[in-house]
């Protein structure tokens, strides 16, 4: 008997406690809220915490130059993380302040190599905390600030620009309701006592609308009850006056990513390459200007959910904020349906 297939579209990012993505930038005395690694000039440094040859729990106290201490004593520690990062880039790996320990969780301390004036990282945290990020020089205070968290379903950017300088950030989840968190992509530049970079010199970001699904109706994935081999999600690109986006504009198409969560577990993991129609990790673009995906419906059947994302295709070129998101629900058959079907067929 084929599973069931219930499916609820969103959009990450669309609606903030606080304007950290997207719009205008927010001031906090000398410490600016940037909106998203496209406020870097093109020179930082980003670190990412995969192909270290680590597992879970290992430590990590230092890479490429950068310390990592937890406040606890001891390094940091790995995690591998599969829920997708906002900005598109690729990775599990993590560094995270839980694993080991328990509740209350210590803070995390960055030691730079030299002071710099922009941070930036993804980071996800029970949505009910706040993050607090403090920059420090020499040991001295410069600023502390306080967020809303911005929600654990993926990695959330949290970007700080401060011209005075710093070379020392904490990162602490106030524990409204956890207090763990797991940390990925953390980028820095020092401004080298020039102005910061115009707006316009930022990488372009385009809105992902969408997603509409075929077949379409209450039991998506199903024509008259029947599942079907497939499922087409379709959305579009809009630049920044209200434009479509032409295949012409992207150096690479959008790309296709699927992460399942099990049903009874925390644990996710990329399954992209297992669902997606025909090998194909990118959306097709059509005449009408919308982007289209393929993916296997016969593929998708383990009880869980499945969350299919649009991303960019290529970060170093081009944005996507806020991304598209798809939530497949698979649900195991229904016994009892299954003996009534039996039934009804004597």
């Amino acid at each position: 008997m084929p599973q069931a297939f219930h499916r609820a579209g969103l959009i990450l990012g669309a609606a903030l406690a606080v304007t950290l993505a997207g719009g205008a930038t927010a001031q906090t005395d000398a410490t600016t809220l940037l909106t998203g690694f496209g406020d870097f000039s093109g020179a930082e440094t980003q670190l990412g915490f995969d192909d270290l040859g680590l597992v879970n729990g290992d430590d990590i106290a230092s890479v490429a130059g950068v310390d990592f201490a937890l406040t606890a004593g001891g390094p940091a520690k790995f995690f591998e993380d599969a829920l997708p990062r906002e900005s598109g880039l690729p990775g599990i790996g993590s560094l995270n302040n839980f694993w080991g320990f328990t509740s209350p969780y210590p803070d995390l301390d960055v030691l730079l190599p030299t002071p710099m004036h922009r941070v930036a990282f993804e980071l996800r945290a029970n949505a009910a905390d706040d993050v607090s990020v403090t920059l420090l020089s020499n040991g001295e205070l410069v600023e502390e600030l306080v967020v809303p968290s911005r929600g654990s379903d993926a990695f959330y950017f949290y970007g700080y620009e401060n011209l005075a300088g710093f070379d020392e950030v904490r990162v602490d989840v106030v524990a409204n309701f956890s207090g763990a968190f797991s940390l990925d992509n953390l980028t820095f530049e020092s401004l080298g006592g020039e102005d910061p970079p115009e707006d316009g010199e930022a990488l372009p970001s385009f809105t992902c609308q969408g997603f509409e699904s075929f077949p379409p109706g209450r039991g998506h994935g199903r024509l008259r009850g029947h599942l079907v081999p497939f499922r087409v999600l379709m959305a579009q690109l809009i630049d920044a006056d209200g434009n479509l986006v032409s295949p012409e504009e992207l150096a690479k198409p959008p790309a296709i990513r699927v992460v399942f969560t099990p049903d009874g577990s925390d644990e996710s993991r990329d399954v992209t390459r297992e669902v997606v129609w025909a090998g194909v990790e990118h959306f097709t673009p059509t005449r009408r200007g919308q982007w289209l995906a393929w993916l296997s419906n016969w593929r998708m059947r383990e009880p869980g959910v499945y969350m299919t994302l649009l991303e960019s295709g290529d970060p170093a070129s081009y944005g996507v904020d806020p991304v598209c998101a798809d939530l497949t629900w698979s649900q195991p058959p229904d016994p009892w349906h299954r003996w009534q079907h039996r039934h009804d067929r004597r």
